[in-house]
């Protein structure tokens, strides 16, 4: 989809080459009943551009850098949002692929996304969904993509995660299919440097954003941390701990399907979404607790309730 996204492009062949040519019987009995089409590139000149800036600083300091300028002459980075409207000819060509000419059932879009986060991402989205979009499409891009988690799970692939960042509520985008009735998804890789490698260390990798992230970035992430290492006495007098005062940045996490496990300064660790979630509510239920005890000790609160008993 975007061309400084060079992973999907150019493995693509690889790919096609491995199913061409394939002798096994699995694949090839999968083969005999769907029908595969590829778009290996959405903007073909853009990808021109990012691999040529690629290979011109290969070697030097500035390999893997980003290209210093827009990869599409008319609107600039982001061709993943023309699928409404269709102004480019480049999205029209894809659009008309399942809406006027081939229907499909399933269309995976490819993307990348940062190195230091998650490995991998894979359906069920992040709320909000559209409301206007069955909700049986709903539920099989989840079946997909509970499938891909479990099958790269199996062949011993960390840090694979949903439910995170990515929802599907607005339309735009190539997953605008999906309200053709087409089961549409993405799928986001980490990114290296264009296509030199990285090496990120397990305490550089973080997250953020909508999600199990989210829930330890906000302003909650304290309360929740004490509450869980039992340092912190919502609404009642006593010492804090100070570590627990301020919010760690976790330093590694590992994310598969709906669990994560976080290490900040060794201290937190929850694994299973439910359990998380579950924390998540109490440490909430209790903050607002001690937001309604601290207005109702008030003086002004307490006057107030005393002349409503009155009368």
């Amino acid at each position: 989809m975007h061309s400084g996204e060079v992973a999907p492009s150019q493995s693509l062949p690889i790919f096609a080459h491995d199913m061409a040519t394939t002798d096994d019987p699995e694949v090839l009995g999968r083969l005999d009943d769907v029908v595969l089409m590829f778009v290996p590139s959405h903007n073909p000149d853009g990808m021109d551009m990012v691999v040529e800036h690629y290979r011109e600083y290969l070697g030097t300091t500035y390999e893997g850098s980003r290209l210093p300028r827009v990869y599409h002459k008319y609107v600039g980075h982001d061709n993943n949002r023309d699928f409404v409207s269709l102004t480019q000819e480049d999205t029209r060509v894809i659009a008309a692929l399942y809406s006027t000419e081939w229907y499909p059932q399933v269309m995976v879009e490819k993307h990348q996304m940062g190195s230091t986060g998650p490995r991998y991402y894979v359906p069920p989205n992040h709320d909000p969904i559209a409301q206007n979009v069955d909700e049986g499409l709903w539920t099989w891009s989840a079946v997909f993509g509970s499938n891909l988690s479990h099958d790269m799970a199996k062949d011993g692939l960390q840090g694979v995660a949903s439910h995170w960042v990515f929802d599907d509520y607005w339309p735009g985008s190539t997953e605008t299919s999906i309200y053709k009735n087409v089961i549409s998804f993405l799928t986001e890789a980490a990114s290296c440097r264009t296509a030199s490698p990285v090496f990120v260390e397990p305490t550089e990798l973080s997250v953020r954003g909508k999600g199990l992230a989210g829930a330890l970035e906000r302003r909650s992430a304290r309360r929740l941390r004490g509450l869980l290492l039992g340092r912190d006495r919502i609404g009642g007098g006593g010492a804090r701990d100070p570590r627990a005062a301020r919010p760690t940045p976790p330093r590694a996490c590992s994310c598969s399907g709906d669990s994560l496990r976080i290490g900040s300064r060794g201290a937190l660790h929850l694994r299973g979404g439910s359990r998380h979630r579950d924390a998540g509510l109490r440490a909430e239920r209790a903050r607002r607790a001690f937001t309604r005890r601290r207005v109702l000790r008030s003086p002004r609160r307490r006057r107030g309730r005393r002349a409503g008993a009155a009368r």
